[in-house]
């Protein structure tokens, strides 16, 4: 890519923007009423996890040096259909979290702001369209206006930690026990899925790696500085709210359960009447942040497979700008209908999470494919090899208990959008042929 790509800091920018958003604003706190004080542990080794795979990511993405990498790499190593299930999963997920970002846009807004009260959803959608636009601009104006969020972002999450940690009623002693959750005292196991969730967007630069000038040295830089600075901000935002709101307090208020950093700032916090105004407009720049980022990797996504006939061909145009305008729009019309259905969120976050395991394992494995001569058990690099084996081993052990539990709905949700992947996929290539 020539002088037209995106350097170090947008790079990073885009890996911050991905990673803070919808999570650490919402699902942080499903994770301390699992686990308590403990979800500390449980969002540290989600890091390390994602840091991991991050790292396996980036080599394929210099491997193979092509964009749309959730295709490409597995389609490459292991053939177009582990490419399509790699690729259709990574879309649903991406799409899932945009309709749930989307919807919390609104419920932040409309329980700050009176004048927003009852316009969850007209919110939401607006978001979407939002995003969407931003995403037909060129790509560089678009990093432009992502790092101007992320400076406010990062500005809004630093003012909320200094007045959580400095406020009277901050105190420590809601640390203790430290594990006890609704899970028990392993609940920081069950916590992991959600935090996971949390860190998905390390591997956002590696999928436009044609975008990236100088990727050799970019491209793994930012995803250690990036990680470095999310785990920084995850960290200071978790402890300064457990010393407000514990796991008793939301086992006691579920609907807070979503919204923790609004509950410690409406509750605990309740004298400081800017605060929780604070951490709205933190949470609504955060949720925008990611759509955005999401939304780009998911159109680029798209296009990759309708390129190589994986999806309708129609899905490969891109406007002047280079943007993939077709898969912006179909993806935008997806995520409006989703978010029409806020009751839904729960189920959607599960469906997500699941999918989003297939795809990473997919992918782990081409990189195993990578590091071997070319047949499975005649190994090249056997320490590549068994980075990738223990990746795959470890997530299956912090997602299987959650998978197990879900019950026949989430096997026949996961069954029928695969389903329907298999069926556009089917529809695609025939036509192509």
């Amino acid at each position: 890519m020539g002088k037209s790509g995106i350097g170090l800091f947008s790079c990073v920018g885009m890996i911050v923007a991905g990673c803070i958003g919808s999570a650490i604003f919402s699902l942080s706190g499903l994770t301390m009423y699992y686990a308590g004080a403990a979800c500390v542990i449980s969002w540290v080794i989600a890091a390390l996890i994602q840091g991991v795979y991050g790292a396996q990511v980036a080599e394929l993405s210099l491997h193979y040096g092509k964009s749309s990498g959730i295709y490409v790499f597995p389609a490459r190593a292991l053939g177009r259909a582990y490419g399509f299930f790699a690729s259709w999963g990574y879309i649903v997920a991406n799409i899932i979290a945009i309709s749930f970002s989307a919807i919390y846009v609104g419920t932040y807004l409309s329980v700050s702001f009176s004048a927003f009260s009852g316009l969850q959803i007209p919110i939401a959608l607006a978001s979407i369209i939002l995003c969407a636009l931003l995403n037909m601009c060129n790509i560089k104006d678009m990093g432009r206006f992502n790092l101007i969020m992320l400076v406010l972002l990062a500005a809004l999450m630093v003012a909320y930690s200094i007045a959580a940690f400095g406020h009277a009623n901050f105190s420590f002693d809601r640390l203790v026990p430290f594990f006890h959750g609704a899970k028990g005292k392993f609940g920081f196991v069950s916590a992991i899925p959600n935090a996971l969730v949390a860190y998905g967007s390390v591997v956002s630069v590696a999928f436009i790696v044609e975008n990236v000038r100088k990727p050799k040295r970019n491209i793994p830089l930012s995803l250690l500085i990036g990680l470095a600075i999310v785990v920084v901000l995850y960290l200071m935002m978790l402890v300064s709210t457990l010393g407000h709101i514990n796991y008793e307090y939301l086992e006691s208020n579920p609907g807070m359960r979503f919204i923790p950093m609004f509950a410690a700032s409406f509750s605990s916090m309740g004298d400081m009447g800017f605060l929780p105004a604070v951490i709205s407009l933190g949470a609504v720049l955060a949720l925008l942040t990611t759509m955005l980022i999401l939304g780009y990797l998911t159109a680029v996504a798209m296009r990759g497979m309708a390129q190589d006939g994986a999806l309708p061909s129609f899905l490969a145009k891109s406007n002047r700008n280079d943007a993939p305008m077709a898969s912006i729009l179909v993806y935008a019309v997806v995520s409006c209908a989703l978010s029409l259905k806020p009751s839904l969120t729960e189920m959607l976050v599960n469906l997500g999470s699941l999918v989003s395991v297939i795809t990473m394992i997919i992918v782990i494995a081409s990189f195993i494919r990578v590091k071997s001569s070319g047949k499975w058990f005649s190994v090249e690099n056997p320490i590549g090899c068994l980075v990738g084996y223990l990746t795959i081993a470890i997530m299956l052990a912090c997602y299987v208990p959650g998978i197990l539990s879900g019950g026949w709905q989430m096997w026949a949700f996961t069954a029928a959008v695969y389903a329907v992947g298999a069926c556009i996929c089917y529809f695609a290539v025939s036509k192509k042929s």
